[in-house]
């Protein structure tokens, strides 16, 4: 550990002993507040005898001897030269009744309480408190610019349990851990002393929160360290020279990425104990990736957009799923092109351009879902000899979505659609997306559109006949799904039929849900038909398994016109789903 680091560490530890004794001015003078130190009651305790016993005594001058203990003999050479000012003067008194009551408890009036800190302990606070003042020079450190903030904060935490300083608890080796990396950080890389302040209780609590995190306690350090230079980089770019509501928001919002990558990396690991996150180059460079781009996109230029799309369960979803994607596949962060960031601004910007269909906490599951498909099939779905985010199919296929369901959604927001819903249509999305990437793209003879949104467009069409209370939002949402799946199973799906038949000029995947409608809720029905053709799941199953059947037989009109002949009496049988498509199929077949 660096001479620095133990400086703070020590000083955190004297900064609770302190306030245990009901000393808090030794704490607060750490902040360059006038120095007023109430000392431990003994005989002789002056400037002469302290410069006695650290000259003279052989125990006093191997302890001023120290290579910690400049400032004692920087003192000394101020009583020497006889520039020693009243403050410093009582800075060495207490320095030396300290060391004093260590060596020689006897001599004091009364037993040493065991809250007394120790020599070395009040000589970190008293070096700390000296680098607060600005008496650092023209390079101080990362870690010397912010310790006060450190020690402030530190102490604080660990105030009601003194304990968990130790190295052998996890929040012991956290902070050491946090001091360190502060202390290797390039003084231009160094966060704002607050943010540094806020970083240090996310991280010590998080990992605090985790005992059951790694067991390793190098693995432990390298992921404090990771989350700590991955933030503190964030931080220092994007909320150092901001006004102060600013830097506060975003100090917040770090604190939260901060426990959100902590906990995800556990959860990553205990899920798969071979992937040892924090510990490997890779793994770093997971973490580094994964902590800056969420905190890019929370705390930079565009973070009013992004706070507006995610709460705090919304970031631990987003950070555990991008860990564990880059976990299974590492190309997924396309550093080169920052593909992680990519994909979410990606998904973002669909899903923002239709505020119809933001429901609470979609957009974090969304990018789950995005995240999970693309690391089991990322050559399929983003070609490595591309790296333009246009031809990320998932990223494509939830933009086109999304913009069918808005333009298809009539004013006055039928479907109106819930997040398991929507989430429901992405997934079946992704699913056709990668088992057929050219069915998204495809557009010959579909008048410049997609399968996808062809379909989705048709199936709205179908059920805007079907407002409340005909039909609910599930049955509706189960209705768009199917017209999906089979797009992805037949083009001839989503062409117009041709003129001379019932459905001439419809898309022929909307004519076989008007087919199923009609026969479930036409006024042809009776009331006594429409009370099992009309339950809605009734009409799902019909649904699903009409388009399956058409899919896989054809749907032209001959192949219509058995459907809306056929399917009123068949869900009058209450048939199985396999029952109906088995009969449904001979029928098909048969034209």
């Amino acid at each position: 550990m660096s001479k620095n680091s133990l400086f703070v560490l020590w000083a955190i530890q004297a900064g609770v002993r302190l306030y245990g004794a009901g000393r808090r001015a030794y704490v607060e003078a750490t902040l360059d507040r006038p120095l007023i130190l109430p000392l431990p009651r003994g005989p002789g305790i002056s400037a002469a005898s302290a410069l006695n016993f650290f000259k003279n005594d052989p125990q006093g001058d191997v302890i001023a001897q120290r290579d910690e203990n400049s400032r004692i003999r920087l003192l000394l050479a101020a009583v020497n030269s006889g520039t020693l000012n009243p403050e410093d003067e009582e800075e060495l008194k207490q320095i030396y009744a300290a060391y004093l009551a260590e060596l020689h408890p006897e001599t004091f009036e009364g037993p040493i309480s065991s809250d007394e800190p120790k020599g070395h302990e009040i000589v970190a606070i008293m070096t700390v408190r000296q680098w607060s003042k600005g008496e650092l020079g023209d390079h101080p450190s990362a870690l010397q610019r912010t310790a006060g903030t450190l020690v402030n904060v530190a102490v604080d935490y660990f105030l009601y349990t003194p304990g968990a300083i130790s190295p052998h608890r996890p929040t012991g080796r956290a902070l050491m851990a946090y001091l360190e990396t502060i202390d290797d950080l390039d003084f231009a890389e160094a966060p704002p002393a607050e943010v540094a302040g806020e970083l240090l209780i996310a991280v010590v609590d998080s990992v605090g929160a985790h005992p059951d995190l790694i067991g390793n306690t190098e693995t432990e350090k390298k992921l404090v360290r990771n989350i700590t230079i991955s933030l503190s980089e964030s931080a220092k770019t994007y909320i150092e020279d901001v006004p102060t509501e600013v830097r506060w928001e975003g100090s917040a919002w770090l604190k939260m990425i901060a426990r959100a990558v902590i906990k995800g990396s556990t959860d990553t690991v205990l899920a798969d104990p071979n992937t040892v996150l924090g510990f490997g180059e890779t793994e770093t460079r997971f973490i580094q990736e994964v902590g800056g781009t969420i905190a890019g996109l929370l705390i930079g230029t565009d973070r009013l957009r992004f706070q507006a799309l995610l709460s705090g369960e919304g970031i631990n979803t987003i950070i555990k799923a991008a860990l564990r994607a880059t976990a299974k596949n590492p190309e997924i962060l396309k550093i080169d092109n920052q593909g992680l960031r990519n994909i979410i601004v990606g998904l973002a910007d669909g899903l923002s351009r239709q505020p119809n269909l933001l429901v609470h906490d979609l957009f974090p599951d969304i990018i789950r879902l995005a995240l999970e498909k693309s690391a089991e099939n990322l050559d399929l779905i983003w070609p490595k000899e591309t790296n333009d985010l246009a031809d990320h199919l998932l990223v494509t296929g939830t933009k086109e979505l999304f913009k069918a369901l808005a333009e298809g959604t009539r004013e006055e927001g039928w479907p109106t659609l819930t997040k398991s819903q929507i989430l429901g249509l992405v997934e079946v999305v992704f699913d056709e997306v990668i088992e057929n990437p050219d069915w998204l793209l495809k557009s010959e003879g579909l008048e410049g559109d997609s399968a996808l949104t062809v379909a989705v467009k048709a199936a709205l069409d179908s059920l805007e006949q079907l407002k409340p209370p005909l039909i609910s939002a599930d049955a509706a949402a189960s209705a768009i799904s199917a017209a999906i799946s089979a797009s992805a199973m037949r083009l001839e799906f989503l062409r117009e039929l041709p003129p001379g038949g019932a459905d001439a000029g419809k898309i022929a995947i909307r004519a076989a849900m008007d087919a199923v409608f009609q026969n479930a809720m036409g006024d042809h029905v009776s009331a006594e038909e429409k009370w099992i053709r009309a339950r809605n799941s009734s009409l799902k199953v019909a649904l699903e398994v009409a388009l399956e059947k058409l899919a896989k037989n054809g749907a032209e009109q001959k192949h219509i016109d058995v459907l809306r002949a056929e399917v009123g009496g068949l869900i009058d049988q209450r048939l199985t789903a396999e029952e109906l498509g088995d009969r449904l199929e001979s029928l098909l077949k048969a034209v």
